[in-house]
């Protein structure tokens, strides 16, 4: 998923590799009013639910209950020319993990 060169192994050398995807999740102010243990994201188009539950859960350690995905068209203009389409993101954390 990266473009990165790494150097090539050479016996002795440490392994400083680490894995990084190419994913992105952008936090966003609900329309609605909504409980308060539901977040929203826009996230990339490639995420699905269990990649958007795996990386909440792993990288930021909060516990993930359920995950709701829609995919919201981009707004049309001219000739079938449209803006770019989002990937909209419902998440319900744990019991535990309530925002302020």
């Amino acid at each position: 998923m990266t473009n990165h060169w790494y150097p090539v192994y050479q016996r002795g050398n440490p392994q400083l590799r680490i894995f990084l995807p190419n994913f992105w999740m952008k936090l966003i102010k609900p329309r609605d009013n909504q409980p308060a243990n539901v977040v929203n994201f826009k996230v990339s188009m490639q995420m699905s639910k269990l990649d958007v539950k795996n990386y909440l859960e792993k990288m930021y350690k909060v516990p993930v209950s359920n995950v709701q995905t829609h995919i919201q068209m981009g707004k049309l203009f001219l000739l079938h020319h449209s803006s770019f389409h989002v990937n909209l993101c419902y998440v319900m954390l744990g019991n535990e993990c309530v925002p302020l």
